[in-house]
């Protein structure tokens, strides 16, 4: 099995802000367990905290890796209390099932203190002219930061490309991004992916104690 039939799942979960601290420690003793079965590439809750969210990012060699490893998983006493006590602490929960690219398969940063998830939500049928554009348009952006990986949704809401990028500060992330605005191929770029788009979302995530990317 190679890198890129490999299948990731973005697994997030909307938590009241209240309870988001004592959650993400069940859940994080949950995902310590779990990762005997399966690669967990990240845990993180968001910044600012009020959001209210814990995002987890798997890793899996195929479909059928991650049949067996969730059957084993939900068979873990830590898991079954993580459901039991951790439930009611929920508002919502979305699954995506990812797969990447080729040309941009997942590589781990060293270290980083933030992340940023970005999500882009394509009007159906641009998938590959937003590819096409975004990977010209990289030849510059990635001069001023590279992201951990590309993905498109293959289950779950369709038409959506999540980029994961790394930052060591927020202030980090601002001069960058702020450098990579003032040159005009990425300029450009910009400009042609941004009719492409329905709409698209830019979380902070800050990687938990189990967290697999640091």
């Amino acid at each position: 099995m190679t890198p890129e039939e490999s299948i990731f799942e973005l697994r997030t979960y909307h938590v009241r802000p209240t309870a988001l601290e004592q959650f993400a420690e069940l859940a994080n003793r949950a995902a310590k367990a779990a990762k005997k079965h399966a690669e967990l590439v990240g845990q993180w809750t968001t910044e600012p905290r009020e959001v209210g969210r814990l995002v987890e990012l798997w890793k899996f060699i195929d479909f059928h890796h991650r049949a067996a490893a969730r059957a084993r998983i939900a068979q873990q006493s830590v898991w079954k209390k993580f459901l039991l006590q951790g439930q009611p602490m929920i508002t919502s929960t979305e699954s995506l099932i990812l797969l990447p690219f080729p040309e941009w398969l997942f590589s781990p940063p060293a270290h980083s203190a933030f992340y940023e998830l970005r999500d882009h939500r394509l009007h159906p049928g641009t998938t590959a002219q937003w590819l096409e554009a975004w990977s010209r348009g990289m030849a510059v952006r990635k001069k001023f930061s590279k992201p951990v990986g590309l993905w498109q949704s293959d289950i779950g809401e369709l038409n959506r490309m999540v980029t994961l990028w790394p930052y060591s500060s927020l202030q980090h992330r601002h001069d960058v991004r702020r450098a990579a605005s003032l040159d005009p191929l990425w300029r450009d770029t910009v400009a042609t992916l941004a009719p492409m788009m329905q709409r698209m979302e830019a979380t902070i995530l800050v990687p938990t104690e189990a967290s697999g990317l640091q």
